[in-house]
């Protein structure tokens, strides 16, 4: 499965989005918004690290059978 680069690009706009509004909510002494914010981004990294997880796995598998 080949994924297009414009999702990668939406992706990293909104981790830069979120990471901004982070520093901000952290000047602010917004703790409330920086651990929500936090939380967020954590689960983004997540997500991605599993979806390249996958997609090397799968590129592995689709390899043997060469």
């Amino acid at each position: 499965m080949t994924e297009s680069p414009e999702g990668y690009e939406l992706s990293n706009m909104v981790e830069t989005a979120l990471a901004r509004t982070l520093v901000f909510a952290a000047e602010a002494k917004r703790w409330d918004v920086v651990v929500r914010i936090a939380e967020e981004l954590g689960r983004l990294s997540e997500a991605d690290w599993g979806a390249r997880n996958y997609r090397t796995a799968n590129t592995r598998t689709s390899m043997r059978g060469r």
